[in-house]
This record gives structure tokens, C-alpha cells and sequence, in this order.
């Protein structure tokens, strides 16, 4: 950054006129949302994409329903770009909301919020859109019984599937997957479909712009 200085004079005038200009760099908001959330009986492990990260340090914030939000630990992007946190202190049976709080110019802003229900046990369950409605993007709350081949599908009103993700490698527990495709799709109604070990489930959800 710096102080840019210029002079000139106004015609017929005897003295000069002075006038500055500060240059960059200038504060640049961070870009935070979720990539992915899963859930064991022992720890949940979240991550998030930052953009304009350089430096970032954030706190992690965690609530159940009903309750309050409370920091429990900080965290600063890897080599990718990414924030992971892993949350050991957990209990099953529980639902957790994980937030970011970012510092941005001289305040602390909120991003990348999700909900996550610690397993008694793995089962295999389909929540679908998280949220529901969806805005500018869709997530995915689902759970596996355990680690063999598993589909998660997105179609449209009309059947076609618009999306398409082999999701069994992310093991039993419970996770929520970003779809990036989400982002880029119209506006109205989806089917989201889970298949595993022989079983198929079906939620419907909302995307809003």
C-alpha cells in the first residue's frame, strides 16, 4: 500500500494545490462455504473452502438446539485453501450447528454455517437438502450403514438427472456433501436419491436463487 502525491497548479493562481490518494492493497472479503461434514459416534469432521484466505485465522463456533454459540477452537487454511476442524468432543444422539467466524474489517462475520446429528449407530438414512429450501447451491444430508458402493442422485421435476456422485468411499456415519453443480442449476424442484447396499431413498427439496 501507499500514499499516492500529485501537484497542480490552478490557472492564475499563485499558489499550488496539493491533493493524495491512498492506494491498495484494500481489505478483501473472505468467501467461505462448506465442502463437506460427516459425522461418526466419535467426532465430526468439517471443512471449508476460503477464498481471499491469506493470513486468515478463524474461530470455530458450535451450538445444540436449544443453546447459545460457543467458540471451541481456531483454525487456518491448509495448502489448498481449505479449513478443516475435527470435533471429538461429541456426543451421539446430538445435533451440532458448526459455524465460521472470520474477522473482516474490524469485525467478526459469520460464514459456512451446517448442522450435523452425531449416530447412536451407522444407518442408512436420506435427511436430503440442507438447508431446504437451498439458496445458490445444494447440500446433502444423508448417512451410511457402512463403507460398500453407494450412489447419491439429483434429478429434476421431469426424472433427468442432473447430478451423479459415488459417495460409499466416505465410510458409515453421517455426512453432508456439497454439490457444486448446485450452484449452476434453475431454480425449482429436485429429487435427491440414495442407493446402498440394495436400498433406495428419496427426499425432495427446493432450490432458490
Amino acid at each position: 500500500g501507499g500514499v499516492l502525491v500529485w501537484q497542480y497548479q490552478t490557472p492564475g493562481a499563485n499558489s499550488d494545490i496539493w491533493a493524495a490518494r491512498l492506494l491498495g492493497p484494500y481489505p478483501t472479503p473472505v468467501l467461505a462455504a462448506l465442502v463437506s461434514a460427516e459425522a461418526t459416534a466419535e467426532r465430526a469432521r468439517l471443512v471449508w473452502s476460503c477464498s481471499g484466505s491469506v493470513g486468515l485465522t478463524a474461530t470455530i463456533y458450535r451450538r445444540t438446539e436449544p443453546g447459545a454459540w460457543q467458540s471451541i477452537g481456531r483454525v487456518s487454511p491448509d495448502g489448498t485453501g481449505h479449513l478443516v476442524f475435527v470435533d471429538r468432543d461429541v456426543r451421539p444422539g446430538t445435533r451440532y450447528g458448526y459455524r465460521l467466524g472470520i474477522p473482516e474489517d474490524g469485525t467478526e462475520v459469520f460464514r459456512g454455517e451446517t448442522w450435523l446429528t452425531i449416530p447412536i449407530e451407522a444407518v442408512l438414512a436420506l435427511r436430503g437438502l440442507q438447508p431446504n429450501p437451498a439458496v445458490a447451491g445444494i447440500s446433502v444430508a444423508f448417512s451410511l450403514k457402512d463403507d460398500g458402493p453407494a450412489r447419491l442422485e439429483l434429478l429434476d421435476v421431469s426424472g433427468r438427472r442432473v447430478f451423479e456422485k459415488q459417495v460409499g468411499a466416505l465410510g458409515p456415519g453421517a455426512h453432508v456433501v456439497r454439490l457444486e453443480e448446485g450452484s449452476r442449476l434453475p431454480p425449482g424442484v429436485y429429487v435427491v436419491r440414495l442407493t446402498h447396499a440394495g436400498r433406495t431413498l428419496v427426499a425432495r427439496g427446493v432450490l432458490v436463487k
